[in-house]
């Protein structure tokens, strides 16, 4: 009776586990930085949770200009030798007073397209398996955060515009090499 309970203690230890880090269907993967522009940020470290159903992307920045708007652009590659299947605005702050920027910005599986309220959509497409998918962030600093635009400047900048943005830099999620 007791071995019988202690692994149904085990079985429930380990299915818990399993669950609270997102299920053995989950990949997780570390961004790879290209071209950290130290003069706007010090360190930028990110990770992204890739499911059947979409991506979670996390990003932490440290050393940024405190009260710059910091976004992030999303580019998503079915294949590495194609153009991008989407790229949208899925994520944006502000940066702290001490010069910390954190933000978590999802994209789910399915149509990308524009709506009413939402991220905004620089390239409509497609999101189809996302466990096969590369991604890229564009992590970009629209300098001072200007209150009565704070909307625009974190959520529907385009291109950068009037902003005069710059890249802080560029996120690489590669593929799995066996999906």
């Amino acid at each position: 009776m007791r071995k019988i309970l202690m692994s149904a203690l085990i079985l429930v230890f380990v299915s818990a586990t399993a669950f609270a880090n997102g299920g053995s269907d989950t990949q997780t993967r570390h961004g790879d930085l290209d071209g950290l522009n130290r003069d706007l940020c010090k360190n930028v470290s990110a990770k992204a949770k890739v499911h059947e159903n979409g991506a979670r992307f996390t990003v932490i920045a440290t050393g940024c200009t405190p009260g710059h708007v910091i976004t992030l652009w999303t580019f998503g590659f079915p294949d590495p030798t194609m153009p991008p299947s989407f790229i949208l605005n899925c994520g944006g702050s502000v940066v702290l007073p001490n010069g910390k920027f954190e933000t978590i910005c999802d994209v789910p599986k399915g149509t990308i397209e524009n709506c009413e309220g939402c991220a905004q959509v620089l390239a409509e497409g497609m999101m189809g398996n996302p466990k096969n998918m590369g991604f890229l962030i564009d992590m970009l600093t629209h300098n001072e955060l200007v209150p009565e635009r704070v909307l625009s400047q974190i959520r529907t900048v385009n291109t950068c515009g009037a902003d005069m943005c710059e890249t802080v830099t560029l996120i690489h999620f590669p593929p799995p090499s066996n999906p």
